[in-house]
């Protein structure tokens, strides 16, 4: 049974009055008591050589049901995030397995060892960690839940590959963007605060992109990417597979100014002068609208998908609720 409900919360005045003053307190307070979970690390190697890497836990008192719940991280986060770690000991807590993915180059003490990190829409490494949990527990149900940049991943992921929905009870999008050409070109222009998110993300992304220097921008040259994801790269969408890589390896090159790129003060600019250039898209606007879930989203008609967002998201403008609003309506 599908329907649509929109619930309002109305969170505690003191320090609940805005998404900003959250936003600040969870800085401040919520990551003086994080639990530390230990887990099981698997590395896997994709055809492209790069290193992709989960985190495996279990309880210690299953439940009678023993579900799995895979997680897939907002943007440059990965199983030793705040926010992860807690989401992790409470399903844990409750006696669920969990598996979480790492993005690539987001684990300190994990090299990148192929010529890229992760991307804003690729499903190629989240579905190269499922095929191997599906290996090691073939009968066992799962749950999808995925973060702001993971949400858009976990969504992408669950329309593209239909013969693997069978294994999902359903999946869950927590406080993503949907359609980066809609929230991204209205959320740097909304307000100064929102200027600086996108500056911190930004910079964020640029130091991960300055730890792994030497295999992004340095003197080895890219590999040959025409099937970099193996079994999977038949799923594509518009000449590019599953990580965002052009099929046709000529249209790679890299960035055009290096000085441009390490200057970038917003995900446009980062965008611009390197993503867009390393992944062969003609521009920003074409690489957000490949990025975007909305049309896989749409196909996704027969499976409970729970999609969740929050009117004072400090990031996410609320100009893009009407696309969930509007798919479920659609669905029902």
């Amino acid at each position: 049974c599908l329907y649509f409900c929109e619930c309002r919360y109305r969170p505690p005045l003191l320090w609940g009055a805005s998404g900003h003053i959250q936003t600040a307190y969870n800085v401040l307070v919520g990551h003086v008591f994080v639990p530390s979970p230990v887990g099981d690390r698997q590395s896997l190697s994709t055809p492209d050589g790069s290193t992709v890497t989960y985190d495996l836990y279990q309880p210690q008192h299953p439940t009678a049901s023993s579900l799995f719940f895979l997680l897939c991280p907002g943007i440059g986060n990965c199983s030793e995030t705040f926010y992860i770690r807690s989401f992790v000991h409470y399903l844990l807590s409750n006696g669920h397995n969990v598996a979480v993915l790492n993005h690539v180059g987001t684990l300190t003490d994990v090299p990148v060892t192929g010529n890229r990190l992760f991307t804003y829409g690729g499903t190629g490494d989240l579905a190269a960690v499922f095929e191997d949990l599906l290996s090691r527990h073939p009968s066992s149900q799962w749950v999808l839940v995925g973060f702001s940049l993971g949400a858009n991943i976990g969504v992408r992921f669950i329309g593209e590959r239909v013969h693997w929905r069978s294994h999902f009870l359903c999946a869950v999008s927590v406080c993503q963007g949907y359609d980066p050409n809609q929230a991204i070109g209205i959320f740097p222009s909304t307000s100064n605060l929102s200027k600086l998110y996108s500056h911190h993300i930004t910079s964020k992304q640029l130091s991960l992109m300055r730890r792994h220097r030497s295999q992004l921008l340095g003197e080895t040259p890219l590999v040959n990417l025409r099937n970099p994801a193996g079994r999977n790269s038949k799923i594509t969408h518009r000449g590019h597979d599953c990580n965002g890589f052009a099929l046709d390896v000529t249209k790679i090159a890299g960035p055009s100014n290096e000085a441009l790129l390490w200057r970038a003060k917003s995900i446009h600019e980062l965008d611009e002068y390197y993503t867009r250039r390393v992944l062969g898209f003609e521009s920003v606007r074409d690489l957000w609208q490949w990025m975007s879930c909305v049309e896989l989203m749409e196909t996704v008609t027969d499976f409970p998908l729970l999609l969740v967002n929050a009117c004072d998201d400090p990031i996410v403008p609320e100009e893009v609720h009407s696309i969930p609003i509007h798919y479920t309506v659609q669905v029902l």
